[in-house]
């Protein structure tokens, strides 16, 4: 791989993506990548927010947008967006790498969900969510469809596969799985950073700890329905979701006292650090950085095989899969764990080493192997069309 473009210069890459923040899942991915190629690629970062501290190697451009609901968002932030390309266009060119639908003209994009796919999956009284899902699916496929963009990065093959099938999606596509930072994200050291961490998070020593972490329609109404068969186990959940709905429904179920609803924790690798099981059964996950995310941290995972890291996963070697919204399967593979203790951590440290093949630096290999393809591509077609100008 070269460190640098063919003819010695920085390739020019315009990143377009709401929120550049570590914070955010497309924001995080995005700032690894600068991190470790704004050596070999020179950045401008299109959002509306930005983190407190800048990243080194990107340029960073405020674009302004209505954040009052997202389908405010949506537009202003596009037509934003277009206008600043469109200035940018009058001077150097550069390859625009869109996050989704962030942009009209992107040149490839890292696709971070199917909303085609989604809506389907949505629960019936998520009324609004799936009318916008759907609505935003009818978007997303005329993106899709526009001519100048030239390829696709998706983080899973059931990703890849979505996009083909629901927008008819032709042209290149490389699968890249997101990073995992497998020094942040390790497992626990020795038993006094055990308790330390279990007295942050209110939880006994002796309890058996059950997380979750992330939306709660992602499979938290099954995790709860399995926790009255295990009178040992304590549920945290690390989840900016509303809690009311789930507490009701852990009184309705007797676990009151053995469910934790923390919302969002800004270091959630202590808390990944000190579970004995990640939980997340969902039923639609394009990835689960998550799940990653716990895996390196040497946690045993039991999750939905619908999910897209579930790719990554042997049933019974590395992690258990199990059917979305099936709470007797969930409690089934809860057994496992806790019949046999020992083949859980035997789980997490194969976990572990799976994950690690997947870190933010192969990620962003893999990244540039398609950016400098890309701008191969864009660089021989803008040769040919001057070609045919010159008499």
């Amino acid at each position: 791989m070269p460190s640098i473009h063919s003819d010695g210069s920085l390739i020019p890459i315009d990143l377009v993506v709401h929120d550049f923040k570590p914070d955010n899942g497309q924001g995080r991915y995005l700032i690894e990548l600068v991190r470790r190629l704004s050596d070999r690629c020179r950045f401008r970062v299109l959002a509306n927010t930005f983190p407190e501290v800048a990243v080194p190697g990107a340029e960073m451009i405020p674009i302004p947008a209505n954040r009052r609901r997202y389908l405010f968002t949506i537009p202003t932030f596009l037509f934003a967006v277009e206008r600043e390309l469109r200035r940018r266009s009058s001077g150097q060119r550069a390859l625009v790498h869109a996050q989704g639908f962030s942009c009209w003209g992107a040149d490839m994009a890292t696709v971070h969900i199917c909303n085609a796919a989604r809506w389907r999956t949505l629960p019936a009284e998520e009324r609004h969510g799936r009318r916008f899902a759907r609505m935003i699916s009818q978007v997303e496929r005329a993106f899709y469809s526009q001519r100048r963009l030239r390829h696709l990065i998706t983080m899973s093959h059931r990703l890849q596969q979505e996009v083909a099938s629901h927008y008819g999606w032709k042209r290149p596509v490389t699968v890249i799985p997101h990073g995992t930072d497998g020094a942040l994200f390790r497992p626990l050291e020795n038993d006094e950073e055990r308790r330390v961490l279990r007295r942050h998070l209110g939880v006994p020593d002796h309890a058996w700890l059950w997380l979750f972490m992330g939306e709660a329609i992602k499979g938290l109404d099954v995790t709860l329905a399995a926790l009255p068969e295990f009178p040992e186990a304590r549920l945290v959940v690390i989840s900016r979701s509303d809690s009311e709905r789930y507490r009701r429904r852990a009184e309705e179920l007797g676990v009151a006292d053995r469910l934790i609803y923390r919302g969002f924790d800004a270091q959630p690798e202590r808390v990944h650090r000190v579970a004995d099981v990640f939980a997340y059964p969902t039923q639609y996950e394009s990835f689960g950085m998550v799940v990653a995310e716990a895996m390196a941290s040497g946690v045993p995972v039991v999750v939905g095989r619908e999910a897209g890291v579930a790719e990554l996963i042997e049933d019974g070697i590395n992690g258990l899969l199990v059917s979305p919204d099936d709470v007797g399967a969930m409690v089934s593979r809860m057994r496992i764990l806790a019949s046999d203790r020992a083949r859980g951590r035997e789980m997490g440290r194969a976990a572990r080493k799976t994950i690690l093949r997947h870190s933010w630096d192969a990620c962003a290999e893999a990244t540039y192997a398609v950016y400098h393809q890309v701008w191969d591509e864009i660089e021989r077609a803008r040769s040919a069309a001057a070609s045919k100008t010159t008499p």
